[in-house]
């Protein structure tokens, strides 16, 4: 046997030996992409693609957040300036959908309204719940929808600036971050420990 078919031998079973030591790290990548690319029409490296990722983070951060406050708690507000808990929740359901409908989709109005100052009704953790969840998917499957020729289109937002698509599509998530890291510190104040962060 030559040198260089010994060499090939080896450096194949060497590779071998490390597929075997981990046998579903490349299959489980591999599938996840290809699943990703297909549930949002963007694959993940893509401003689209990155962006609906965050968004199904974000949403299953914020629904645990939701979740483990007890429903006695939903009332709870630290001083009384603040929104309740409950209304912190139904303000980022709220102002999820409502932003990605008013300013990236252009409508008139958005479908849950968009309660402000403290207006926000809470009915139930269960009817948080479900707002949550389905302002989160509407805004993924919208997001879907979208190509980077839109993301550049302009609209006037808040304070009557003139900004991108793209740039409303970070305030959405941002004011996100924002309202949930409020809640964060309800659930302290209540004795409940928050769920860990998901990146």
């Amino acid at each position: 046997m030559s040198s260089l078919s010994r060499r090939n031998l080896m450096a194949s079973t060497l590779v071998a030996a490390l597929a075997a030591c981990v046998p579903e790290v490349w299959p489980q990548t591999r599938n996840r992409s290809r699943s990703t690319v297909q549930e949002n029409s963007k694959p993940v490296g893509t401003y689209l693609g990155d962006f609906a990722d965050e968004v199904r983070l974000s949403s299953a951060y914020t629904l645990e957040c939701a979740q483990a406050m007890p429903e006695a708690k939903y009332f709870f507000r630290p001083v009384p300036e603040m929104r309740t808990f409950g209304q912190q929740m139904v303000h980022i359901a709220e102002s999820a959908r409502g932003i990605f409908e008013l300013f990236v989709e252009g409508k008139r109005a958005a479908t849950n309204g968009l309660s402000e100052a403290g207006q926000e009704v809470v009915k139930s953790k269960a009817d948080v719940m479900v707002d949550l969840k389905d302002a989160f998917e509407y805004v993924e499957k919208g997001a879907g929808q979208l190509n980077d020729g839109l993301l550049e289109a302009r609209v006037r937002f808040l304070a009557n600036r003139d900004v991108s698509k793209r740039r409303v599509l970070r305030f959405l998530l941002d004011h996100t971050t924002h309202h949930r890291g409020q809640t964060i510190v309800y659930l302290r104040l209540s004795g409940v420990r928050p769920p860990l962060y998901r990146a």
